[in-house]
C-alpha cells in the first residue's frame, strides 16, 4: 500500500490546551505519549508516571526512553526541541497494597522485551529519579558512566511525588484551565485528591481512559484494567463528582472500553500511514509487531489502542472537532450516576450504572443503603461517559497525529518554572 502522507498542519488560532498527563507505559500509552507531545494544539506541561501495566521501574523506564528517543530523533533530523514537561514519581501499589498488572500485554518490560533486544534503549543513570529503595532494580549504569547534566534531559525531573505535582500543576495555572489525562490506574489522582482536593477540583477536566460501562470488561468478566487494578481510588474519584459538601471534580469524562474496543490498529495500516524511513516507524515497527494479536472477526491482525484514543478525544476537544469525529456520549450529555465496585471478588472494578429515574430512590433511604454498603457514601454520581466515535476517522487522526512528532512545529510555550 502506497503510504498516505498526513494532511498539512495549520496553526491553530489559539493557545494549546495546557495538559497533564498521569501514565502507566506500557504499549498503548507509548503510542498515546508520541500523540500528545506531537501535537500544537495541545500543551504536555507535566507527566507524571504510576505502576499500572507493570511495576513502577519498569513503566518510568519505559517513559524516559521513550522521551529520550524522541529528543534523539529530532536532534538528528535538526529539528528544535520540544517543550521540557516536569515529570514525577508515582505510587508503587494501589491504594489496598496489592498490585495488578498487564503483563500478558504488554510484556514483563511493559515495552514488549524492547530493553532485552535493545539494551542501551534506556538512557544512563534513568532511575536516579526512583525512590532509593527501588534503585538498581533492573539495571545499573556503571559508575564510570557520568550523570546526565539535567539541562539535557527532554524533561524536567521534579521533587514532588506525582501526587504533589497534580496539586502544584493545578495551582500554578489559572483556575479553570488545565485539563488532567489519566491513562492508568486512578491512585495518584485519588491521593492527590486527599492531599488538597480544592487544588485538584480547579482543573476543567478529568480525562481517563477507563471503565466498561454495561458492557464486559477486557480484565474480568465486569472490569476494564485502570479500574480494577485500583478500584478503591476509582471509587473514590467517581464520588467527588458529586461530594454532598466541599469541593467536587468539575468534570469527569471516561473513555472506555465501549469507543476504545472499536479502534484497531491494522499493522498494515500503520505501515500504509507511516513513511518506512522514519524514526517512529522503524521503533514502532517491530514493537507493534510483537503486541498486535489476531482478531477472530478481521481477516488481519489487530491492536486496540485504548490510550491514545483518549489523548485524540481531547486533542479534538481543543480544537472543537468533537462532533466532526463522530463523538457520541451514553446518556443524555449531563452526566451518570456510575458507581465502582470495590469490595467483592468478582466484581471488583465493575462500574454500576444507576438506570433509575432521576429522584426514584428516595433520600431518606441513604442511611440504610450506607449500612448494607459497608459504608460506602451514596451520593449521586454525575460522571460522563463516552459511548462511540468514527473509528476510521480515528484512526487516521492518530496515526498522521503521531507522524507529526517530527514535524518543524511551531513553538508551545513551555512549561511554569518550579
Amino acid at each position: 500500500m502506497p503510504v498516505t502522507s498526513p494532511p498539512p498542519i495549520t496553526k491553530p488560532s489559539v493557545t494549546p490546551l495546557p495538559v497533564v498527563i498521569d501514565t502507566d507505559p506500557g504499549v498503548d500509552d507509548a503510542l498515546a505519549l508520541i500523540l500528545a507531545l506531537a501535537s500544537p494544539f495541545i500543551n504536555v506541561v507535566a507527566l507524571t508516571v504510576t505502576y499500572g501495566n507493570v511495576a513502577l521501574p519498569h513503566t518510568l523506564r519505559n517513559l524516559v526512553s521513550l522521551l529520550g528517543l524522541i529528543q534523539q530523533w529530532r536532534r538528528e533530523a535538526g529539528l528544535p526541541e520540544l517543550p521540557k514537561p516536569f515529570l514525577a514519581i508515582g505510587a508503587e501499589r494501589s491504594l489496598k497494597a496489592k498490585t495488578n498488572g498487564a503483563e500478558h500485554i504488554h510484556g514483563t518490560d511493559g515495552f514488549r522485551g524492547m530493553h532485552q533486544k535493545h539494551p542501551s534503549l534506556a538512557p544512563p543513570h534513568w532511575d536516579a529519579l526512583l525512590p532509593k529503595a527501588l534503585q538498581g532494580l533492573l539495571s545499573r549504569s556503571s559508575s564510570d558512566i557520568p550523570i546526565p547534566d539535567p539541562a539535557d534531559l527532554p524533561y524536567v525531573p521534579s521533587s514532588r511525588t506525582a501526587a504533589e505535582e497534580l496539586v502544584y500543576q493545578a495551582i500554578s495555572h489559572p483556575d479553570d484551565t488545565l485539563t488532567l489525562i489519566t491513562l492508568g490506574p486512578f491512585t495518584d489522582l485519588a491521593t492527590a485528591w486527599s492531599l488538597n482536593p480544592e487544588a485538584i477540583a480547579r482543573y476543567s477536566r478529568v480525562v481517563s481512559m477507563a471503565g466498561a460501562v454495561n458492557i464486559p470488561g477486557n480484565i474480568s468478566p465486569y472490569a476494564e484494567f485502570n479500574i480494577w487494578a485500583d478500584p478503591e481510588a476509582a471509587r473514590q474519584i467517581f464520588e467527588a463528582t458529586a461530594t454532598p459538601q466541599g469541593p467536587q471534580l468539575r468534570e469527569l469524562i471516561l473513555i472506555p472500553l465501549n469507543v476504545t474496543e472499536k479502534v484497531l490498529l491494522l499493522l498494515d495500516h500503520f505501515e500504509a500511514r507511516i513513511p518506512s524511513s522514519s524514526p517512529l516507524y522503524i521503533f514502532l515497527h517491530d514493537f507493534l509487531k510483537d503486541t498486535i494479536c489476531p482478531s477472530e472477526t478481521l481477516t488481519s491482525s489487530t491492536m486496540r489502542i485504548h490510550d491514545a484514543v483518549a489523548v485524540q478525544y481531547v486533542i479534538d476537544l481543543a480544537q472543537n472537532h468533537l462532533a466532526s469525529r463522530g463523538w457520541v456520549e451514553l446518556g443524555t450529555g449531563q452526566g451518570l450516576d456510575l458507581r465502582v465496585e470495590a469490595q467483592d471478588q468478582w466484581t471488583s472494578g465493575m462500574i454500576i450504572t444507576n438506570q433509575r429515574a432521576e429522584g426514584a430512590r428516595p433520600p431518606q433511604n441513604d442511611d440504610l443503603i450506607a449500612q448494607k454498603t459497608r459504608g460506602h457514601t451514596q451520593v449521586v454520581g454525575r460522571v460522563r461517559a463516552m459511548k462511540s466515535v468514527d473509528p476510521e476517522l480515528y484512526l487516521d487522526a492518530i496515526l498522521d497525529g503521531m507522524n507529526r512528532i517530527l514535524d518543524d512545529m511551531y513553538s508551545i510555550s513551555a512549561a511554569p518554572d518550579s
